[in-house]
């Protein structure tokens, strides 16, 4: 029903249609008085919306929403203006906290978000550019609107974390920045221990290195199938272009075993006794537990590829805010209440099965226990008819006023930059000076006596050259103006100060 006001159905006709089907009173209130009550609190008379108008406007030049509502208190003004004014404008500090210098910056990692850009790769692109982590945060709190710049995900659990004083906890801050940001809790606890930070912040900002969470983390990253102890060494990170310029690239040994001849067997035991793992308790036990999810995993329906089905359930974590039943009737709805960001809606697509996946969900028949995560998303969504087509309708609704906006900036440039050119008396002094060139060289031919001539034909002017070989025609009508004392004409680039942010823009991906 809420549905029904939002699509401009009469309140009147939506409470009799809710009368006429049953709905509970308590339910037809919600519905009703609350809409009621609001309209009645934000409707203004012409003289209170022109009071109102004023703040309105300090919203807009970013002036924060505390600050006008002080402003209209000290000012004594009534308090449904107040209410009417700052109605949907609360946001959270870390939100309102760029200036419009960084906005502009961070402007341009946004839309590299909404084009689908993974996360991780717009992080690395603004690590790249050196932006402020003062923006990366704020670009990245925005993706990713579950996790908070103060959430605690980002900080390793610690029941016993010590307490910072005010100085130990702006040394600390700039540990948890290089968090926010996606840096491996190892590459900072290096970087902290390299810069002399003592154990208390370390364990406030990352936890006791001992803990149960890392321990088990260290067992699973150990965890391989060699019998021998890791050799910690640098690997090559060369582009295969440079590899082939190495001293690797020499030997005709494409694959490369234990060593450069080929080994006995008895070098190979003699190395495994040397370097042979110790086998513990823990690892014993690890691989008992390892052993018995393998035969689960066994027992699992496998119908998609492990890489995608991975790839899938990562993605969902997006979606975190709704079950798998709820996001397939939202997608199906086309999204009317505008439950899913926008940015979320634009890598949508990726989550959506194939004709050969959909096949294997509708042949298996048994019980959900048996698929994974991926697979159990899959059976939601097989039953929305032309879910490819909802999809585009998503993304269009979602990134259309964005569009209009470019596309209205884009047109208002090209006008802007057209009525400067049309109205430049130095470009008109200019071309006038060519047509007179070119129609007396041209003279007793076709080509002279003409009134215009097309721009292509400018750059036959540094092409044409004299007798000589030394001057050409565009050198003749720049001394030509100096010689009659107007230099000042031929710096002509000062009438169209945005002809190089026009000439960026393509007619076509305007119309299109």
């Amino acid at each position: 029903y809420r549905r029904m006001l939002k699509m401009r159905v009469p309140p009147d006709a939506v409470r009799h249609k809710m009368k006429s089907e049953g709905v509970d009173e308590k339910i037809i209130r919600a519905v009703l008085d609350k809409r009621e009550s609001t309209e009645a609190q934000n409707n203004l008379t012409d003289e209170e919306e022109v009071t109102a108008s004023k703040y309105r406007r300090m919203l807009k030049m970013r002036v924060p929403p505390e600050a006008v509502r002080h402003k209209m208190a000290s000012e004594n003004v009534d308090e449904k203006i107040i209410n009417a004014v700052l109605s949907g404008t609360t946001k959270n500090e870390d939100d309102a906290g760029l200036s419009n210098e960084e906005e502009i910056i961070a402007a341009k990692y946004r839309r590299m978000l909404k084009m689908a850009v993974p996360l991780e790769a717009v992080k690395h692109k603004m690590a790249q550019d050196q932006v402020e982590m003062r923006i990366i945060s704020a670009v990245t709190n925005e993706a990713t609107p579950d996790k908070k710049a103060g959430n605690t995900s980002t900080k390793m659990p610690a029941l016993d974390a010590p307490t910072l004083s005010a100085e130990e906890e702006k040394t600390a801050t700039t540990y948890r920045n290089m968090l926010k940001v996606c840096i491996p809790k190892e590459a900072v606890r290096h970087k902290m221990k390299q810069d002399g930070i003592s154990l208390k912040i370390v364990e406030a900002v990352l936890g006791k290195e001992n803990s149960p969470a890392l321990q088990s983390s260290n067992e699973t990253a150990k965890s391989t199938n060699s019998k021998t102890m890791k050799l910690h060494w640098t690997v090559s990170t060369l582009a295969p272009e440079l590899l082939k310029q190495s001293i690797f690239a020499k030997t005709e040994q494409k694959k490369r075993k234990l060593f450069t001849i080929n080994p006995e067997e008895s070098d190979i035991k003699k190395l495994e006794e040397l370097f042979q793992k110790k086998t513990t308790a823990k690892s014993s036990a690890a691989k008992a537990g390892k052993s018995e999810n393998d035969k689960i995993g066994s027992e699992m329906a496998k119908l998609l590829d492990i890489t995608r089905a991975n790839n899938i359930a990562i993605s969902l974590n997006a979606f975190s805010n709704f079950s798998f039943r709820s996001l397939a009737e939202t997608i199906n709805d086309l999204d009317p209440d505008d439950k899913i960001d926008s940015e979320k809606v634009q890598f949508i697509p990726n989550l959506l099965p194939t004709a050969k996946e959909i096949m294997a969900i509708k042949k298996f028949t048994g019980e959900d226990d048996k698929l994974i995560t991926a697979e159990l998303f899959f059976r939601q969504l097989i039953p929305i008819k032309r879910i490819e087509d909802k999809v585009k309708v998503m993304q269009t609704m979602a990134s259309f006023e964005e569009h209009v906006e470019e596309a209205r900036s884009g047109f208002q440039c090209l006008q802007e930059v057209c009525g400067q050119v049309m109205n430049s008396e130095k470009l008109i002094s200019i071309l006038e000076m060519v047509l007179n060139i070119g129609n007396f060289m041209n003279q007793g031919t076709l080509d002279g006596g003409v009134e215009a001539f097309k721009f292509e034909s400018l750059p036959k002017l540094s092409q044409t050259k004299s007798a000589d070989g030394k001057t050409t025609v565009l050198d003749y009508i720049v001394e030509t103006f100096i010689e009659k004392g107007e230099r000042e004409t031929l710096f002509i680039a000062s009438d169209f100060p945005r002809i190089q942010e026009s000439s960026r823009t393509l007619i076509g991906d305007l119309m299109s």
